[in-house]
């Protein structure tokens, strides 16, 4: 397990490696051990901009829980004693964002089409503070991203950031932490943690989709 970073108020963010599994196949006994609660609250997710309140679901049988359509859930700490919230990801960006004030959470699962959609901005809406923090967990960088250049410029227009890089060997790479980080800056959010380490050039640590982890996920949640 990779702690990608502490909130100021202690909250860790938090991702599963190879040594775990996925954690859809993760038994009840598990779950508890690695996320503190029987059962995991995660989305149908389908590279949107959607924001889904855990609030409306309250206490769930206790089993892996892909409910409703979405991206990113938004949710107060006391639900994870009996859900907890995850995103799952292959090389997409896993990204937390935590209120401050309200002492509210959003897990954001990103990929381009989510980064050019708008699902970082409706996480952070979502919290209705003016104050937040975020920390990202591993996903393909710039390094290894392999990109048409031409999807990638218009994908840079889409968010006015240049995400167009040059690789390992000089292919031509999206740069999806530049995107991000540029968007969080632009609302004001206060990026903290590490920085996220790449997760097709670490496959041997991480599941990477572009390295051939075609079914294989990981978990990122709150601890």
């Amino acid at each position: 397990m990779r702690i990608n970073g502490t909130f100021d108020d202690g909250t860790n963010f938090v991702t599963s490696t190879r040594d775990e599994g996925d954690p859809r196949e993760w038994s009840i006994e598990k779950r508890s051990s690695l996320v503190g609660s029987e059962a995991i609250l995660r989305l149908r997710q389908i590279h949107s901009n959607i924001v889904v309140s855990a609030d409306d679901y309250g206490a769930l049988a206790t089993s892996d829980l892909a409910l409703v359509d979405g991206d990113a859930i938004s949710f107060a700490l006391e639900i994870r004693h009996l859900m907890q919230p995850t995103v799952l990801t292959a090389d997409c960006i896993p990204l937390a964002l935590w209120s401050r004030r309200l002492g509210r959470f959003a897990i954001v699962h990103a990929g381009w089409k989510g980064l050019t959609s708008g699902v970082i901005e409706g996480a952070a809406s979502s919290l209705g503070d003016a104050s937040l923090q975020a920390i990202f967990g591993p996903f393909a960088r710039s390094c290894c991203y392999e990109f048409g250049e031409e999807h990638a410029r218009v994908l840079s227009d889409l968010i006015d950031v240049d995400m167009v890089a040059q690789g390992n060997g000089g292919i031509v790479t999206l740069d999806m932490y530049r995107g991000a980080s540029e968007i969080l800056k632009r609302i004001g959010v206060e990026v903290v943690g590490e920085e996220p380490p790449c997760t097709i050039c670490n496959s041997d640590l991480y599941y990477s989709y572009r390295a051939g982890d075609t079914s294989l996920r990981m978990g990122s949640f709150l601890r």
